[in-house]
């Protein structure tokens, strides 16, 4: 098992498509009601894998590209400009100056979330002995072995949870209008993101978005996987109720709703560091981005919860996971057969050492006599007859016949 610049490209073609079916299937209200979550998670862990971990199997098979990749690399290999023996290619160009974007952008989200880190530090945990009552009950219910704390804000909008290590709770204050049940809920709700570590789900994703920010389908990673956080959420929490507490639970979703609409931000609420905490409300209704249809998908999803059919479920997500190892079978690399003028300009030579012959750096070239002319990266090595052309050593070679010039 390796790596190589091929299987890094051949992962990442894979992530997009992991990304293009996780949107198709998320705006697909029936499919993802039909199908339950598990393969919205399914998807979303695939295509994050798949990213992280770009390896090439000794089984892989090497699928050629003789066209594109061939035409990419002539492209990206071509000089820009020669500073003494040292040439810079257009790829170097690209490299430094994507690299340089990357740079900046992680160190402006790592800056955002010291600032948030730091905010945080203002905000003194809660002496509410009502809330302090149904936090304690909720965590009674699920216990943890991460620390996690309440605290009331004036600059949160809506209930949301920050933290990676230690996990806190924000609440604003316009949260203690709420009922005894809406205020269990909701707390229910961000007590399930701290256990399932939804937060560093989260800013992973960020770090992702920030060394591939000139792609992008990893936005629509990003966005597909906040929804995606909140309906798996929602699912836990309402499993194991009834319907007519799963109607309480929405519920308790449409106040939080309307108490976000009602409370306008104040001068020291910062959107971008709400960006990287999770929100109760989901992070569309914020952004004002498919608000409507992602609220009305989300109330679905919890109501039917439990509903589907676990035998096309299982089927889908062993069908999502034979594509995940499918995946690791192959890898695309570019090929090109040497042309006769890039022949006829060769050299005899010898080669001592250990050398890798692959139908990437040899060839055999036909000499019209019954022997071959045996090449390894462009050097004329020896002649072979037709016996040992068809040895394992030779057999994989390109043959080239079609050639008029002689060396």
């Amino acid at each position: 098992m390796s790596i190589s610049l091929y299987s890094v490209f051949t992962s990442f073609l894979w992530f997009n498509l992991f990304i293009v079916i996780l949107c198709f299937w998320r705006r697909r209200l029936k499919i993802a009601l039909a199908y339950q979550l598990s393969p919205l998670i399914l998807l979303v862990a695939m295509s994050l894998v798949r990213l992280l971990f770009p390896f090439e199997p000794s089984f892989a098979i090497e699928l050629e590209s003789t066209r594109v990749l061939p035409f990419i690399q002539d492209q990206l290999r071509t000089p820009i400009i020669t500073i003494g023996s040292v040439t810079i290619t257009l790829a170097t160009v690209i490299v430094l100056s994507f690299s340089f974007v990357s740079v900046i952008l992680l160190m402006r989200l790592f800056s955002l979330v010291q600032r948030k880190q730091e905010s945080l530090k203002v905000c003194k945990p809660t002496n509410d002995t009502r809330l302090l009552a149904l936090f304690d009950q909720v965590q009674e219910e699920l216990p943890s072995k991460r620390s996690c704390v309440l605290k009331i804000s004036d600059s949160c909008v809506s209930p949301c949870i920050f933290g990676v290590m230690h996990s806190v709770i924000l609440l604003p204050k316009t949260f203690f209008s709420l009922s005894d049940q809406d205020i269990y809920y909701v707390l229910k709700h961000e007590w399930q993101h701290h256990l399932d570590w939804d937060v560093t789900i989260k800013l992973l994703t960020k770090v992702i978005c920030c060394i591939m920010w000139w792609d992008p389908l990893v936005y629509l990673l990003k966005y597909h996987l906040d929804q995606t956080l909140e309906f798996k959420c929602d699912a836990k929490v309402t499993k194991k109720l009834n319907n007519e507490q799963r109607v309480c639970y929405a519920e308790a979703l449409l106040h939080v709703l309307a108490l976000t609409l009602e409370k306008r931000p104040s001068k020291n609420h910062n959107a971008r560091e709400e960006s990287i905490a999770i929100s109760f409300v989901g992070a569309a209704f914020h952004k004002k981005v498919a608000a409507n249809t992602d609220t009305i998908q989300r109330f679905d999803a919890l109501l039917e919860c439990g509903k589907q059919n676990k035998k096309v479920e299982i089927a889908c997500g062993s069908l999502l996971l034979f594509l995940f190892c499918f995946s690791f079978c192959f890898v695309i690399q570019p090929f090109s057969l040497p042309t006769p003028q890039n022949i006829s300009h060769v050299t005899k030579g010898d080669v001592s050492g250990p050398v890798s012959i692959s139908p990437e750096s040899s060839f055999l070239l036909d000499n019209k006599d019954g022997t071959y002319a045996f090449f390894l990266n462009g050097t004329y090595m020896q002649d072979i007859t037709e016996e040992e052309k068809e040895s394992d050593f030779f057999q994989s070679l390109p043959i080239i016949s079609n050639i008029e010039n002689k060396i």
